[in-house]
């Protein structure tokens, strides 16, 4: 057994098996097909130096290859609830967007509105479809925060979208000033 940043490698004597230490799930599995050419396999090291597996048998060494091994452990982290070691492994922006998205809704559900709007204003999600959420709610601490944080990761180019959080921030100012 070799043990890697994120998976288990096993060895059988008709072939390999890598197991995600996460979620100790299969992710990979090599049978070897030949062993009466090679013999059954006997052994498997992992040089610490390099990084790399060898296999062998009797007349045969073979490196084991380990690549791309972290690409979907953003996805377990995520399943695990644990969003921020999950952002570290985000490759894609795709894969950042479903996980702010996922922890923005998971804060919305908590009843954490004010760090859920904080993080809503970092994704994609539906303009309109959020600001909904916080006014079907009442909750105008949590939109204003919304608009806030919207207004800093906006687009210089979006000038519509700007002037219309603009006017509806300075609206609920005023009429906090008013009350």
């Amino acid at each position: 057994l070799v043990s890697t940043e994120f998976h288990w490698i096993a060895l059988f004597e008709d072939g390999v098996q890598a197991v995600n230490r996460l979620t100790q799930e299969t992710v990979w599995e090599q049978a070897f097909s030949q062993q009466q050419v090679y013999g059954n396999m006997i052994g498997m090291c992992h040089d610490a130096a390099t990084g790399k597996c060898w296999v062998y048998s009797g007349f045969l060494v073979n490196e084991v290859q380990v690549t791309a091994e972290d690409q979907s452990i953003w996805r377990c982290y995520l399943a695990m609830g644990k969003y921020d070691t999950s952002l570290l492994y985000c490759q894609t922006l795709e894969q950042r967007e479903k996980v702010l998205t996922a922890q923005a809704d998971h804060y919305y559900h908590e009843g954490q509105w004010e760090l859920a709007a904080t993080i809503y204003a970092k994704t994609r999600r539906s303009f309109e479809e959020v600001t909904l959420r916080f006014i079907t709610l009442g909750e105008k601490g949590a939109l204003k925060r919304y608009l806030s944080d919207k207004l800093d990761n906006i687009r210089g180019t979006d000038r519509t979208q700007l002037t219309m959080i603009c006017t509806w921030l300075c609206e609920m100012y005023l009429d906090k000033l008013n009350s």
